[in-house]
């Protein structure tokens, strides 16, 4: 258990935290929004000090996505709750991130490693955690100007989403090569078997 992976279990700790704040002391909205900025920064350190200092591990590229998945949801359900006209936007947000972990676990399970995250996700997750920290403290935030900020942030991860679809495709036709390539070992083996056997 390396550091970046202890912050991202820190992200995932910081989840009930900040639920409880949001819902029992609203009219301490700025310390709610603290515990997500204080998220969002581990969230940039985890990845940071992984790169930096060769920390990154199959653990790793499970608990960082789960960890801003998490965080996302929970966001994302308090403040629906809060202004429920925005629900089918941020269900929105909720179908892609469900989209993207349904298809990581597929890459898992077929044996293949997940990819680190790439720009254009941690792009989406920065301009998440503005909105949000903004929303979160602006308990009185007029629903025009939350609307605005909301269809920003779907914006944003619409573009991450159509970015990350290329990449899956990249892994699947890695696989494909692979299996092509065991076949074709696996048939010269069998061939070079019966040459003996004829040449015997």
């Amino acid at each position: 258990m390396n550091i970046p992976n202890v912050l991202s279990l820190g992200r995932i700790v910081l989840v009930p935290v900040f639920v409880i704040l949001f819902f029992a002391a609203p009219d301490y909205s700025w310390v709610a929004a603290l515990i997500l900025m204080a998220s969002g920064i581990t969230d940039f350190l985890d990845g940071f000090i992984a790169r930096k200092y060769n920390k990154i591990t199959h653990l790793g590229k499970i608990l960082d996505p789960l960890a801003d998945k998490l965080t996302q949801l929970s966001v994302c359900i308090c403040l629906a709750i809060r202004h429920k006209e925005f629900i089918i936007i941020l269900c929105l947000l909720v179908a892609k991130e469900f989209i993207m972990l349904v298809a990581g676990y597929r890459l898992l399970r077929k044996g293949h490693k997940l990819p680190s995250s790439r720009w254009f996700g941690k792009v989406s997750t920065v301009v998440f955690y503005l909105v949000m920290i903004y929303a979160v403290f602006n308990v009185h935030i007029s629903n025009m100007l939350l609307a605005s900020l909301v269809w920003i942030m779907v914006g944003f991860a619409a573009l991450a989403f159509i970015l990350y679809i290329p990449e899956f495709f990249k892994l699947k036709n890695k696989e494909t090569e692979g299996n092509k390539t065991c076949k074709e070992i696996l048939k010269a083996s069998v061939q070079q078997t019966d040459q003996t056997g004829h040449q015997s």
